[in-house]
């Protein structure tokens, strides 16, 4: 009995190229060989994944596609920063957020000094067009909420150019 570490890996194996796991899975069955996908055998090669400093774009002027930072990695960037406990930075996240949603929705506003204010707008209504048919057609009003970055945070993340 065969066993693969991957769909791919699979596929190669049997010369059949599926493009779910299912249908890989079906055609071994089918040509009883079994695919385990729980099972592996050895590492599994993700190429440029498992490349050093891949995850925190460490490299000098090479531009990945951002993680970015999650709210577990900030709470514990405040909690260490700041001497608090994970669950009291997180808390403070939550508060935040809260704050936030709530004064914008109640003042249309909510400013966070230093990077930029929440703003609930009234979209009017306009024509628009289908772009599959070419056929005008009537968007509604509504209201939206747009972020608007602060001018100081603009020019240390993009600085103006000269």
């Amino acid at each position: 009995m065969a066993s693969w570490t991957s769909a791919e890996d699979a596929g190669r194996a049997t010369g059949y190229q599926a493009t779910t796991a299912a249908g890989l899975m079906n055609h071994c069955v089918a040509g009883l060989e079994v695919w385990e996908p729980n099972h592996v055998a050895g590492p599994i090669n993700l190429g440029k994944f498992n490349e050093p400093g891949y995850e925190t774009g460490s490299s000098e002027g090479e531009h990945h596609m951002a993680t970015g930072l999650t709210k577990t990695g900030l709470t514990r960037h405040m909690a260490e920063k700041l001497e608090l406990t994970n669950k009291q930075a997180g808390a403070f996240l939550d508060l935040l957020a809260e704050t936030a949603i709530k004064e914008t929705k109640k003042n249309g506003v909510f400013v966070i000094p230093g990077i930029g204010r929440l703003v609930k707008a009234e979209r009017k209504a306009r024509m628009g067009r289908n772009p599959q048919t070419g056929e005008a057609i009537k968007i509604k009003a509504k209201t939206v909420v747009k972020f608007r970055v602060a001018k100081s945070a603009k020019d240390v993340i993009a600085p103006p150019k000269k």
